[in-house]
């Protein structure tokens, strides 16, 4: 097998040499860095892994990923893995939201997330088993149907919300502007 040949431009280097000094990234991101900038000087691939704690199978590697890859930063980094897809779609995670907001069901004081998830269920093909990623919906648009009984409000609803409590504790509360 032949042995891909690392040469580097200076600002490659320069841009390598940054990344293993900060030590700010991912290790495997540093250790591929510090694998092509030995390789770059002449290193042996035996020498390398001995230096950097790999085997020689990922300097074989790294130096395959520098020349199939168009950048060095492609070379040192992980491609974006797609992962599973959601099973949630953005139409039904609006109903969602847009439910929470409503009246609770006859006899009920506010939604409860096993009655939004058989909604969205029926509503939408979604095939939700749990009500967990109903309420990561919900926490994520900072929605709360089991805490509040208006569930929509906005900054300024602090303001009218301190009415109802102590006279102290609104002062308080406007002259350190917390909440």
């Amino acid at each position: 097998m032949k042995k891909i040949v690392v040469s580097l431009s200076p600002v490659e280097r320069q841009y390598l040499t940054s990344i293993t000094k900060k030590g700010t990234n991912q290790a495997r991101v540093i250790t591929r860095a510090r694998i092509l900038l030995l390789a770059d000087d002449g290193a042996e691939d035996p020498d390398i892994a001995d230096q950097t704690g790999v085997c020689e199978w990922t300097v074989r590697q790294v130096r395959k990923r520098y020349h199939d890859r168009a950048t060095v930063e492609q070379a040192i980094t992980d491609a974006p893995r797609p992962g599973k897809p959601g099973k949630m779609t953005p139409e039904a995670e609006a109903f969602i939201v847009a439910t929470a907001c409503t009246p609770p069901p006859h006899g009920h004081d506010h939604w409860f997330l096993e009655d939004l998830r058989e909604a969205v269920n029926e509503a939408y093909a979604v095939a939700l088993k749990s009500p967990t990623a109903v309420r990561a919906v919900l926490i994520r648009n900072r929605l709360k149907p089991w805490r509040e009984k208006n569930v929509v409000s906005t900054p300024g609803d602090a303001a009218v919300s301190g009415a109802d409590e102590r006279p102290d504790h609104a002062v308080h509360r406007a002259a350190t502007g917390r909440p």
